[in-house]
């Protein structure tokens, strides 16, 4: 390398050492604001798919594991949770819930399986009503718990599952919960 080339990679060098030393400073600034910040940061989320059957019962054992307030708001097609679960709810799901002490409160797809389940809903630490107008094959199921917002996709060969915890997402999710109960 001639000299005047040497000179100049490292002027390049040491401008790139600068703008990495800037940059680690500014994150670890931010790190330290997010440490001891009492608010989680708005887009922050923390996010856990889950595939197949035993994946979908391990979402589902969360709703009750990690509950703090011991409450679920759920929006649920009953008849594709049952067709897709098996006896999954009945078996084993509820009285794990129950025995935790995790109350719900459903709006449920108007179908057969959904008006039989709102019939029973006292025997399961549940509130639950039938949603007129929702869609009689949703196909899928919502919960809302915590600062957590679970969706359940029931596909018959391979159901799948997702939890977002985000504390705006699910207090949003709630009001809009709240607002679909009021009209149901």
């Amino acid at each position: 390398f001639s000299t005047q080339r040497t000179r100049r990679i490292t002027r390049i060098l040491k401008k790139k050492k600068m703008e990495i030393a800037e940059q680690t400073t500014q994150l670890e600034d931010w790190l330290n604001q997010a440490a001891t910040s009492k608010q989680t940061p708005s887009l922050a989320s923390k996010i856990e798919y889950f595939e197949g059957f035993d994946g979908v019962k391990a979402m589902y054992a969360d709703t009750w594991r990690n509950n703090k307030n011991k409450m679920i708001y759920a929006i649920t097609d009953v008849r594709a949770a049952i067709s897709t679960m098996g006896k999954f709810f009945y078996n084993e799901y509820m009285p794990t819930r129950m025995a935790h002490g995790v109350k719900v409160k459903d709006i449920m797809t108007e179908n057969k399986e959904g008006r039989h389940e709102v019939k029973v809903t006292n025997q399961y630490l549940r509130q639950a009503k039938l949603a007129k107008g929702l869609f009689e094959d949703l196909g899928i199921e919502i919960n809302i718990y915590d600062n957590k917002l679970a969706i359940a996709a029931y596909d018959k060969e391979k159901p799948c599952g997702v939890i977002i915890e985000n504390e705006k997402i699910a207090n949003a999710m709630k009001n809009v919960f709240e607002y679909l109960w009021k009209l149901t």
